[in-house]
């Protein structure tokens, strides 16, 4: 169930002017943008815990908000959030949290790391005498880069596209571009990059 959208309370603006360099506008601006990724909740209550990189400070915080109004009732720092919750801050959700911000340009690329069990890629193909691109589904396959024009070095990717083109009664042949995007990103075009060892796309 989506989110309503998120707005400030006096007390969380306070709280983010005391702790934190990122202006309160744009906190929420990325909460709305739908970043962050859900930790927690408060017993008996509407209140979520959401976890979110703020790019300003270079670190994690935690937002208190009401999922009924969408309030944000405050604003905590990793280290307070940890005196009582700590064992809501697993790795990956820490890990979703990063590479989702890397997805959304937020900060910088270097800081994107393989491994989150979240994370997918959702292809397209372009085909010959079709006007809208194609959906081929998520490639749940190996992502070794968020440069995903990196994927055009994987024979596995290339068979997997050949495997659902033929699925949905186009011919291989026909295939004049591939696009692929991760939640948030924007398409990136995946080359094919054949090198001495690869084999033919329609192999």
């Amino acid at each position: 169930m989506p989110l309503p959208p998120a707005f400030l309370s006096k007390h969380a603006t306070v709280r983010i002017l005391e702790r934190f360099r990122v202006p309160p506008d744009k906190l929420t601006a990325l909460m709305n943008a739908g970043l962050g990724k859900r930790i927690g909740a408060s017993t008996e209550s509407n209140l979520i815990h959401r976890l979110l990189w703020s790019p300003e400070d270079n670190n994690l915080l935690v937002a208190i908000q009401d999922v009924v109004s969408g309030t944000v009732l405050t604003v905590l720092t990793l280290e307070m959030y940890k005196r009582d919750y700590a064992v809501n801050l697993s790795e990956n959700r820490v890990l979703h949290v990063i590479n989702q911000m890397v997805h959304a340009e937020h900060i910088p690329t270097a800081m994107w790391r393989p491994g989150d069990p979240q994370e997918y890629v959702t292809v397209h193909a372009h085909i010959t005498a079709i006007k809208t691109p194609v959906a081929l589904g998520r490639w749940t396959g190996i992502v070794c880069s968020p440069d995903l024009s990196q994927l055009g070095r994987s024979l596995e990717f290339w068979a997997w596209v050949a495997q659902r083109l033929e699925g949905k009664r186009y011919a291989v042949e026909s295939l004049m571009r591939v696009e692929a995007r991760f939640t948030g990103g924007r398409n990136c075009e995946v080359p094919y990059h054949a090198s001495g060892e690869a084999t033919r796309l329609n192999s």
